[in-house]
């Protein structure tokens, strides 16, 4: 359809009609996910519009080039769209629409920004004029609770957030049914969004039908449709589902490198879960080799990937410590730390920075230097995820225990065995309930023959692996206190 736009577009019509054209190719340029030739278009329209004399058209334009803001341009140049496209919507104050696609756009660029009370208050106007002039159930008051829903969870208001998506989807569903990309829109979101609060099991089946919907409507190759499998694989490490992460990150690599090229900027999100991956299922050679292939390619793309430079070294490090290699560890991690800036300014990942950090404590035998960059990522991970700050709490558990803190290594345990039974991610909850286990029996032996119950209850889910490992285990530790192991 934009190409078929594109060739209609001709010096022959009225610049007021190119105008409307190169605006509606901007808007598939973006459906698309090509902003860059998105920008070009509504570039091409502002043209147009100020040639036909057109204040509606014109602000819009503006506007449209303010939330493409960040391609080939400061900030500071970008604010002057914004200012052009006030300017303009000035003369047409009774245009509803115009002051809701302005609203609309500072919403987008405040969001991105991380001026979330104000894309909040921006997109709330946005909903007020579009259920004034278009009623309650339209397309647009479902993107525009699709967009709220985002701003919310940004703020870390994921309750809040998921009310708002839910709403989304309904309309949609409603209005355009159950397999519309609009829908896939509204899933995705909602699975971040459920994400974050630690609800494993209905994230991943909310991201698995938001990229089946958009396999099918679109097209795995479509940009969409790859952010949504790369959501997936993450989520899917974090719930230790290995093997389904692994196939479905192969096939996102893979149709990635025939669409862009192995070197493309595009790649960069791609390698970081594989080196997650491979550090996940304790394959640190390949994880370092990961890590090092990361790097190379930041140094590529220096203007697209200063988050990615800082993640390349913190996956060597965590590989370089499981390998014995301390002291490069901690040279990459002393690199990371020149880079950490205060508050909310870092955009990597901090909580596996300072986990890593323990981690390579940890391996020289220094449990009490470990504490405190435990509990810093465990901080740190609360703020948006929840799965991977319980996971980091179990490792901090364990150290404690070690440490005669007893007390709170148990209710940190404890916590965190409630935390993945309700958010139905049954891995983790498996290696908590394991730990929690072997913890009693350190530290509960009179509690012995409880705590071999409760291993035989759990007993039907384990591994081969972790039969041997924690029959090993049991029937040592029961010998040593005298009574008759399973």
């Amino acid at each position: 359809a934009a190409e078929k736009l594109k060739m209609g577009i001709t010096p022959a019509a009225s610049p007021a009609v190119q105008a409307d054209a190169w605006l509606w190719l901007g808007r598939m340029e973006n459906k698309r996910g090509e902003p860059k030739l998105a920008r070009n278009a509504n570039l091409l329209a502002s043209e147009q519009a100020l040639k036909a004399g057109d204040a509606t058209l014109t602000a819009r334009a503006f506007s449209r080039l303010y939330a493409n803001e960040g391609f080939d341009e400061a900030d500071s140049d970008a604010d002057t769209w914004s200012r052009l496209a006030s300017a303009a919507a000035a003369r047409v104050p009774g245009d509803w629409e115009v002051q809701a696609e302005l609203a609309h756009n500072d919403g987008l660029v405040n969001l991105r920004r991380g001026r979330l009370k104000a894309a909040l208050a921006d997109f709330e106007q946005v909903l007020a004029l579009q259920k004034e002039h278009l009623g309650a159930e339209h397309p647009e008051v479902a993107s525009t609770l699709n967009n709220l829903g985002t701003a919310l969870t940004s703020a870390n208001r994921t309750q809040e957030a998921v009310a708002r998506f839910d709403e989304s989807l309904v309309l949609h569903e409603k209005l355009e049914g159950p397999e519309h990309p609009n829908v896939a829109v509204a899933l995705n979101n909602l699975a971040v969004a459920l994400r974050r609060m630690g609800r494993g099991s209905v994230a991943r089946s909310t991201f698995e039908r938001a990229l089946d919907i958009r396999r099918k409507a679109l097209g795995f190759n479509h940009v969409e449709s790859l952010k949504t499998a790369q959501a997936l694989v993450k989520l899917l490490i974090a719930l230790g589902e290995l093997e389904a992460a692994r196939a479905l990150l192969d096939e996102v690599k893979e149709t990635r490198i025939t669409m862009s090229g192995a070197d493309s900027s595009l790649m960069l999100p791609i390698i970081e879960l594989e080196a997650e991956l491979f550090l996940a299922g304790g394959f640190w050679k390949e994880a370092l080799e990961v890590g090092q292939r990361h790097a190379q390619l930041a140094k590529l793309h220096p203007n697209e990937s200063v988050r990615d430079q800082s993640m390349a070294l913190i996956e060597q490090a965590a590989a370089w410590t499981q390998l014995g290699s301390w002291a490069d560890a901690r040279k990459a991690l002393a690199d990371v730390q020149k880079r950490l800036q205060p508050g909310d300014k870092n955009d990597f990942d901090e909580g596996l920075y300072f986990e890593t950090v323990a981690r390579l404590e940890l391996a020289q035998g220094h449990d009490a230097l470990a504490v405190p960059p435990l509990e810093k990522a465990v901080e740190l991970r609360e703020k948006g995820n929840i799965i991977g700050a319980t996971r980091t709490s179990v490792l901090l558990a364990q150290v404690l225990q070690r440490l005669d803190q007893t007390d709170k290594a148990l209710t940190l345990l404890a916590s965190a065995e409630v935390r993945f039974s309700e958010g139905q991610c049954p891995k983790p909850l498996l290696e908590t309930q394991l730990a929690l286990a072997q913890m009693l029996w350190i530290t509960r032996p009179t509690e012995h023959e409880a705590t071999v119950e409760r291993l035989k209850a759990l007993q039907p889910q384990l591994s081969e692996a972790q039969k041997q490992t924690f029959t090993k285990w049991v029937n040592e530790n029961a010998a040593d206190a005298g009574i008759s192991a399973p």
